[in-house]
């Protein structure tokens, strides 16, 4: 087909993909490899960008297709890896972005000159090793976090404090399950990997965190209410803790609104 009609190797689907693009981000290598030889242009194919600005290479190394990098980067890693897309990264930072060692590494160890090209907001592969190592040490602490809530919601669920006969301690056990539920679902969502990519469920976990020992702190006030044994200095320490809450909220919210206005414009 591509010997017939060469220009089928441009043509682009909804996605603004060319087919190179899809057998990139697939690893099916046998058709890259046949794509390369058989198309001869000025502009090489894995060159071209699709409609987010990746080329071929950066949906290798997004991908972590490290055979289909080899086969790219003999084509002559020299202007390949440099070639940037519209964030003016490199398919390094791209490989580093999407935490695909394999890929990183194959690029580090192939064209060791890559490690000193700064993206487009002068970002090098170190820095974002760096961020990398920061949401990874994130993730273990908020898993430790998590578990020990779940726990604790857990235990008290199972057994709640004492309480006078005509005391309804339905709003403890619901509250208690609430706190269980958060982060018993942080838990999920930590196992299943996806903090690690990103920014931003990294943020919303914290939010969470913070919501599940919320939950815990005012089961504890209602626990100590069921007892008869508060006098007011509980229900005023769960305030004192929700103003705690107010400012920790506005003060990582404000920087998430203006990152989105940017990404926005």
């Amino acid at each position: 087909m591509l010997r017939l009609k060469p220009d089928l190797s441009r043509m682009r689907n909804h996605d603004d993909c060319c087919p190179i693009h899809l057998a990139s981000t697939w690893g099916h290598v046998d058709i890259v490899r046949e794509m390369m030889a058989v198309v001869t242009t000025n502009k090489s194919l894995a060159r071209l960008c699709d409609g987010k600005g990746y080329t071929a290479l950066d949906c290798t190394a997004a991908n972590n297709q490290v055979e289909v990098l080899a086969t790219l980067l003999k084509e002559g890693p020299g202007h390949l890896v440099r070639d940037v897309m519209k964030k003016a990264e490199t398919a390094l930072h791209v490989a580093l972005n999407n935490h695909m060692i394999g890929a990183a590494t194959y690029l580090v160890e192939h064209c060791k000159k890559i490690l000193n090209v700064a993206d487009g907001n002068g970002n090098t592969a170190l820095h974002c090793v760096v961020k990398m190592k920061q949401i990874q040490g994130l993730q273990q602490t908020l898993m430790t976090m998590a578990t020990i809530i779940s726990a604790a919601a857990f235990q008290a669920g199972l057994n709640p404090p004492k309480a006078a006969q005509d005391y309804n301690i339905t709003p403890f056990l619901q509250v208690v399950m609430l706190s269980l539920i958060i982060s018993a679902s942080m838990i999920v969502v930590l196992v299943s990997g996806l903090p690690q990519k990103h920014r931003f469920p990294a943020w919303v976990l914290k939010i969470a965190l913070w919501g599940a020992l919320t939950c815990l702190v005012y089961a504890f006030v209602l626990g100590v209410d069921m007892n008869k044994v508060d006098n007011g200095w509980a229900k005023n320490a769960f305030l004192a803790w929700m103003g705690l809450m107010c400012v920790m909220f506005v003060y990582y919210f404000v920087p998430l609104v203006v990152v989105l206005l940017l990404w926005l414009q």
